[in-house]
């Protein structure tokens, strides 16, 4: 992006350049660029002379029939559009028997390939459905919940655990005194 930057300011400065004078901040921001891009300012100098050389030129002549010229490339541009219209037309010619074979067969395909999405989405999902009942067995399987006798008598082991600290500080009272 840097060097696309650099690369539409340069074509500014040259734009600017091949129109008038460079001021002198355009001046200090093109030795810059050409400084940072390490191109040779010769290169330069003579790219805008010949820009300036090239801009002194006549215009070249425009040939008399000119105006048929252009009428006629504008007559043959509907040719080019009645091509794309050929399948249009190939269709419209063609017998009710063969237009009737032809929709049915589009239509066959069509339900084919409908057809052949939904089991493929359905084979999807039921993969993906086993791929989590194994996830799921195999959890299960790691961490076993403790058995119910042992909830039974929760509230009696947590009383426990905070009794204990209350006897565990009056027994380290008790040994720091002596």
């Amino acid at each position: 992006m840097i060097e696309q930057m650099h690369g539409d300011e340069l074509n500014q400065l040259r734009e600017t350049l091949f129109r008038r004078e460079l001021r002198e901040d355009e001046q200090e921001a093109l030795r810059r660029h050409l400084d940072a891009q390490a191109q040779d300012p010769g290169v330069w100098a003579e790219d805008v002379a010949l820009s300036r050389l090239l801009s002194r030129l006549p215009d070249a002549p425009r040939p008399s029939n000119f105006t048929a010229q252009v009428l006629q490339a504008v007559e043959l541009e509907p040719c080019s559009r009645r091509r794309g219209l050929f399948l249009v037309s190939w269709w419209a010619g063609r017998r009710p028997a063969i237009r009737l074979a032809t929709s049915l067969s589009c239509l066959l395909l069509v339900f084919v390939a409908y057809a052949q999405y939904q089991a493929l989405s359905r084979a999807r999902l039921a993969t993906s459905i086993a791929s989590v009942v194994r996830s799921v067995e195999a959890a299960s399987a790691v961490a076993q919940l403790p058995p119910v006798e042992i909830l039974r008598d929760f509230e009696a082991i947590r009383g426990l655990s905070q009794s204990r600290v209350a006897a565990d500080e009056e027994l380290l009272v008790a040994l720091r005194t002596n």
